[in-house]
C-alpha cells in the first residue's frame, strides 16, 4: 500500500515555487537522467482513484476536526516524478522503495490553495 510521506507545502495557485530536485531534467549528468528516465519508466505512479484515497487519508487526519473539509473529494491536479528527491533517489538505488511522487491536490472545504503532498 501507497502511503504518503507528510505534506511538504501549502501555497496559493498565484504562486510559482520552482523545485528543482523534483524534476530529472535538472540532473547534472545524462547517466543520472538516464537512470531517474529508467526508475521513472519502470514504476510509474499509481492510478488516480489510488491517489484521491491516499489524499483523503492525508486530510483526514491533518483537518480531523474540520467536517466541511472532509465532506469532498480531492481534485487530484498534478503528478510528478519525485524520482530526484534526494530522499526518493537514495531509496529507490539502495531498493528500498520503487519509486516517488509528488501529487499536487485541491480539498475542497479544507485549504483554498492547492495541497502538494509526496507519495512513495
Amino acid at each position: 500500500m501507497l502511503k504518503f510521506a507528510h505534506v511538504l507545502f501549502v501555497c496559493p495557485a498565484s504562486i510559482s515555487l520552482s523545485l528543482s530536485l523534483s524534476v530529472p531534467v535538472h540532473a547534472q549528468n545524462a547517466l543520472v537522467l538516464q537512470k531517474l528516465n529508467e526508475w521513472n519508466d519502470a514504476a510509474p505512479a499509481p492510478e488516480r482513484v489510488v491517489l484521491v484515497e491516499q489524499v483523503r487519508g492525508v486530510a483526514m487526519q491533518k483537518y480531523a476536526d474540520e467536517a466541511a473539509c472532509l465532506a469532498g473529494d480531492p481534485a487530484i491536479e498534478k503528478v510528478q516524478p519525485a524520482t530526484a528527491d534526494r530522499y526518493v533517489f537514495g531509496s529507490v538505488a539502495r531498493r528500498q522503495m520503487r519509486n516517488g511522487w509528488f501529487v499536487t491536490a485541491r480539498l475542497p472545504g479544507c485549504e483554498s490553495a492547492p495541497v502538494r503532498l509526496m507519495t512513495t
